[in-house]
């Protein structure tokens, strides 16, 4: 047996492991399934198709259980040494082990962002590209929005040649954010590799030797290369910097500095050249935004190194306080940031639906009302505007109103889809809140009945029989 597209052959007793472990996950008896699944891992690591169940085995045992948070993380306290082993083993570049160790944390909260990307690192590290996608897959599945996590896998994709799974990655980012400064320029450069790799390479050949000046060669081709490595992106910066030092108000250098400090995550440089482009031209609004877009991505790494020492020390207070004030932070960038592009695009009912889902992120209700009554006008973001709608009408306890949002997004929906339960789900639960206990019943039962696992419906209707 062959498994993923390395074409690993797996031993017979991990694939008899894999077999029974999948009998028991159809059986949902999952603690079972779990040790089954871990067992055959022990023998062939890079048994993808086995860690994919493993994972799936993790998330449905977790969703029945649905612990409560404090629970998760006093039960992540008490079991931190698979998490402090995969570290170790991360430092000493021991990547199987690390798997291994991170797969123990997992088995106790198999939801946890930090650990599933630290996971995808370290099987991209050792070469297990599959488990490596298959680990921020889970996230996705997680929080379907995080762009972050879409972009990563995109990145890995490219670098593996899976051009079309990059792109689709991208495209899946601009549908989230039409307005993401990466995903434009990859999707034209993966455009770019495909037609390159369909011409003739050996004029390319010809051309350089043309250069006469090898060092002059080099140089320009990792100035026209379309990924470059650390070392070449260092090397070009210190290129530009001397072009710089004797034209020290030259635009296109200093934008091109900003954006190689940025691919470097030097954040603070990458600031300071765009804050000087801006001193030369101040009526460009794309420099602005593209300094804000720095500052916020600044702020996310920040976010992310508290997290991560929040994980091991659970009860910082000082570290909690350090990241509520940076997700303010964020979320005020975001906002004024968004309202800028609207100021400046006032037509552009798409980011008048953005502008509005960040209003009802701050709770700022009404405001949020007021753009999305604008957005819904417009057809491919219709349901989500009437869903946002009746959200905010909910929240304002005009229950009425937010029933007619909820029922005119639904008249045309006839597949149960992800969107369609959570309309449903709002419908329901505002009938809840309305004190109309038969008419919630009746539309949780719509969900109950293809999803038992969604949220807390079955929770709900369990309770109308032992009597609501």
């Amino acid at each position: 047996m062959s498994n993923g597209s390395k074409n690993v052959v797996i031993p017979k007793r991990a694939q008899d492991l894999h077999e029974k472990g999948q009998q028991a996950l159809d059986n949902g008896n999952y603690d079972y399934a779990i040790a089954l699944f871990e067992g055959a891992l022990d023998i062939a690591p890079a048994f993808f198709e086995c860690r994919k169940k493993l994972r799936l085995a993790k998330f449905r045992k977790f969703d029945l259980e649905k612990p409560g948070v404090t629970s998760i993380y006093l039960k992540l306290l008490f079991n931190i040494k698979p998490y402090l082993h995969a570290r170790y083993h991360v430092l000493r570049g021991e990547w199987i082990s690390a798997i291994k160790e991170f797969e123990k944390v997992l088995s106790i909260h198999p939801k946890h962002k930090g650990v599933l990307l630290r996971l995808a690192l370290a099987a991209e590290k050792n070469g297990m590209i599959d488990v490596a996608v298959d680990s921020l897959n889970a996230i996705r599945c997680i929080d379907p929005k995080d762009v972050t996590v879409i972009k990563q896998m995109a990145r890995i994709y490219k670098e593996a040649g899976q051009l079309d799974n990059a792109r689709r990655c991208y495209e899946d980012v601009l549908s989230i954010n039409q307005h993401d400064p990466d995903a434009g320029p990859e999707l034209r450069k993966i455009a770019a590799i495909g037609t390159i790799q369909q011409t003739a390479w050996d004029r390319m050949e010809t051309f350089r030797d043309k250069i006469k000046d090898e060092e002059q060669a080099k140089l320009f081709e990792k100035e026209t290369k379309l990924t470059r490595t650390e070392s070449e992106v260092k090397d070009l910066i210190s290129s530009l910097e001397k072009k710089l030092a004797l034209a020290p108000q030259n635009l296109s250098i200093m934008k091109n500095l900003s954006d190689l400090y940025f691919q470097l995550h030097d954040y603070d440089r990458a600031a300071a050249h765009l804050k000087s482009c801006i001193e030369v031209n101040p009526a460009d609004p794309t420099l602005k935004r593209g300094l804000a877009l720095i500052e916020l991505k600044s702020i996310e790494r920040d976010i992310n190194r508290a997290k991560e020492k929040l994980f091991d020390r659970p009860d910082d207070e000082a570290l909690k306080t350090l990241v509520r004030e940076l997700e303010h932070r964020k979320s005020t960038l975001r906002l004024a940031d968004c309202i800028a592009r609207v100021e400046q695009y006032p037509t552009n009912l798409l980011l008048r639906y953005e502008l509005g889902c960040l209003y009802m992120e701050s709770n700022m209700v009404d405001q949020a009302i007021t753009e999305f009554q604008l957005s819904v006008k417009t057809p491919s973001k219709r349901v989500q505007s009437l869903n946002c709608l009746g959200s905010c009408f909910k929240q304002k306890k005009m229950f009425d109103l937010a029933i007619e949002q909820f029922t005119a997004a639904l008249e045309n929906m006839r597949e149960m889809t992800p969107a369609k339960k959570e309309l449903v789900y709002n419908l329901a639960s505002t009938y809840e809140a309305m004190g109309h206990i038969e008419k919630a019943v009746a539309e949780f039962k719509k969900i109950y009945t293809v999803d038992i696992a969604y949220r807390d419906v079955a929770v709900k209707i369990e309770k109308t029989y032992r009597g609501f």
